[in-house]
């Protein structure tokens, strides 16, 4: 009797499953290009960026991409629902955004409030025991639950940068998705998606709408990013 092979060496891996983040050679993309559009990266102060990174914070700068340019270096693998494709064409304002897996990365109980947890942005504060209520408002930055495109970006930047998914808080065998909500097409109603996958079979973006409670979706997490307050004059 043939007996089943319960795992594969890195090189077997590679031709099996060719995105896999364990695969040996690692898949690689391209570079990303992203259309100048003449506007400046808006970026946090040197001030800013001290505090940030005394805090443990990682800095990454975005060229406003949109899903379509990640679909063009293929870490984009599939969208569904699809969007129209003036959507996925749509850029950001480039940016830099900051971010903390260990405190920012947040995994979402089964009877959370999905309008809550998708807020669109909130101040951001430091620990300071010197204060009553323990901490203390930077001002010029904000909190935010980014969209789609963003979250995409940050993602591609960040494997290409450390060689781990961020979707998963740097996990490469579990399955994981980032949530947002983002209005496309439907501006009278929210329309919630989440982003990620099983890195280990493919590190590339499965990006998937629903409507159901957040008890049906496993390993579902919320990453909250900081942009400068400069962010949202553009």
């Amino acid at each position: 009797m043939n007996e089943r092979r319960s795992s594969y060496s890195s090189e077997e891996l590679a031709e099996r499953l060719p995105y896999s983040i364990n695969a040996n050679p690692k898949p690689t993309f391209p570079e990303l290009l992203v259309p100048p559009d003449n506007q400046a990266v808006v970026r946090f102060s040197e001030e800013h960026k001290k505090i940030l990174k005394k805090h443990g914070y990682q800095i990454f700068s975005l060229q406003g991409a949109s899903l379509s340019d990640l679909r063009q270096v293929d870490f984009i693998k599939t969208i569904k629902p699809p969007f129209s494709s003036d959507y996925e064409n749509r850029h950001l304002p480039p940016t830099e955004v900051a971010f903390n897996l260990k405190t920012g990365f947040q995994d979402i109980g089964q009877f959370a409030s999905l309008p809550l947890i998708t807020q669109p942005n909130s101040s951001f504060f430091i620990p300071d025991k010197k204060l009553k209520l323990g901490k203390r408002e930077i001002p010029g930055l904000k909190i935010i639950v980014a969209n789609l495109s963003m979250y995409s970006e940050l993602a591609f930047h960040y494997y290409q940068h450390t060689g781990l998914p961020l979707w998963t808080n740097e996990n490469t065998c579990r399955t994981g998705y980032l949530i947002t909500v983002t209005r496309p097409e439907k501006p009278k109603f929210n329309e919630y998606y989440c982003i990620g996958g099983q890195p280990s079979r493919d590190i590339r973006l499965s990006i998937y709408g629903f409507d159901k409670p957040v008890k049906h979706i496993d390993m579902l997490h919320r990453l909250l990013l900081v942009v400068p307050v400069k962010f949202f004059a553009l």
